[in-house]
Formats: structure tokens, C-alpha cells, sequence
């Protein structure tokens, strides 16, 4: 499978759990209208619409490190021996939000930056004892900044987080 395409079925997948997952915390059923790469759509990820609104939300991806975006991702076939600290994952998602702030989007209305924890380490209650250290300050082209995660207790991705 190619690289893109196996972005684009990440992005897909995230977006999928995104719109169940505000669906219960907000009420609001948005439908994907677009999708990058339709209709000249570059940047945001997705076009979603809904209660009579219309957002972008650009999509990325949260891992500890190289080693274990790799893992996870079936390209290392060993896992490193190594502790994973909870610093280093906030210190990773804070250089994470400011790569995306400083890119250029081809949207004029409200962007939301969705990000998928897929690091099975980490959990709600981490992000959540640490949110002042997560630095959504200067984060002005994103309205929201959504955290997606996997619940421990059921194994789905439905946990989701507002940061900003």
C-alpha cells in the first residue's frame, strides 16, 4: 500500500470516530462533504457539514516517537525497550499543534485540528492531569483543537478531548 493511501485510511478512520464521537458530546450529526484531493481540496483534510454549519478539520497523527509510529504502523518488527514518559508525549504533541500552525489552509470559515492519539501507553487522564502544559496558545487558524483517543475500558476510539 502506498504512503498516501495509508494516510488517507488513517484520516479516514479519525474522521469517522470525530463525527460519532461529537454526535454524543454536542448533539450535532455531521456528514464528510469533502475530502482532500476532491474537487482542487488540498488543505483542510475534510469539508464537514452539519446543523446548518460547515467546518474544515484538518486531520494528524500523534505518536510518542519514530519507533513507535513505526511499530504500530507494521514497519519494525520488534518493539525498542524503552519507558515512555508522559513529558516527552506532551512535549511530542506541542511540537505536533505548532507544525500545524504554521501551515497554510485553502478555507476561509472555522478549522478544527483533530489529532488521534494512537500511542497505546497514553490515555485521557494523562492529557487531562497535564493540559496546562499543552500549549494551544497562538493556535489562532484553529477554532477547536480536538484530542481523539482510544477509551481503555472498551478498546474504541471514544474519547475525545478539547485542548482549545
Amino acid at each position: 500500500m502506498a504512503l498516501n493511501d495509508e494516510k488517507k485510511l488513517l484520516e479516514e478512520a479519525a474522521i469517522h470516530w470525530f463525527i460519532k464521537n461529537i454526535k454524543k458530546l454536542c448533539g450535532i450529526q455531521y456528514h464528510v462533504k469533502k475530502h482532500y484531493g476532491e474537487d482542487g481540496i488540498s488543505k483542510p483534510d475534510f469539508i464537514l457539514t452539519g446543523h446548518e454549519e460547515e467546518i474544515a478539520v484538518e486531520v494528524t497523527h500523534l505518536f510518542y516517537d519514530e519507533h513507535e509510529a513505526r511499530l504500530l504502523l507494521g514497519k519494525l518488527d520488534h518493539i525498542p525497550d524503552e519507558i515512555q514518559f508522559v513529558s516527552t508525549m506532551i512535549d511530542t504533541l506541542n511540537d505536533l499543534i505548532a507544525n500545524k500552525v504554521g501551515k497554510k489552509y485553502d478555507y476561509q470559515g472555522r478549522i478544527d485540528l483533530l489529532i488521534r492519539c494512537a500511542s497505546p501507553a497514553f490515555a485521557i487522564p494523562h492529557f487531562i492531569k497535564n493540559s496546562v502544559h499543552i500549549n494551544t496558545d497562538n493556535t489562532y487558524n484553529f477554532h477547536h483543537i480536538w484530542l481523539l483517543l482510544r477509551n481503555v475500558e472498551t478498546g474504541e476510539w471514544s474519547d475525545l478531548l478539547q485542548l482549545k
